[in-house]
């Protein structure tokens, strides 16, 4: 019983917790002295250029040549790509 009790404990520390430090809008720099966005603001920015829902998203490339890859649900039945640069 006490293992479940800690186990529970440890579990609720994890939802609790931020998924990524991305995810709340800090930045990190890369090689190349690149500052990366955020994977939210990326997506943030393509759902205002098309007015779609953010499916996914993935950051590709190094250095300067970063980019998020994201993925819209445009209309009902349409997916759209967008590629955003991740460099400030």
């Amino acid at each position: 019983m006490k293992n479940l009790g800690v186990i529970c404990i440890v579990f609720s520390v994890l939802l609790l917790s931020p998924v990524s430090v991305e995810a709340k809008g800090t930045t990190k720099a890369t090689k190349n002295n690149c500052w990366l966005i955020s994977s939210g603001e990326a997506g943030k920015k393509a759902s205002e250029k098309t007015g779609g829902k953010v499916v996914s998203i993935k950051l590709t490339g190094k250095g300067k040549k970063s980019k998020y890859r994201v993925r819209l649900l445009v209309g009902e039945n349409r997916i759209k790509n967008i590629t955003v640069n991740a460099c400030k």
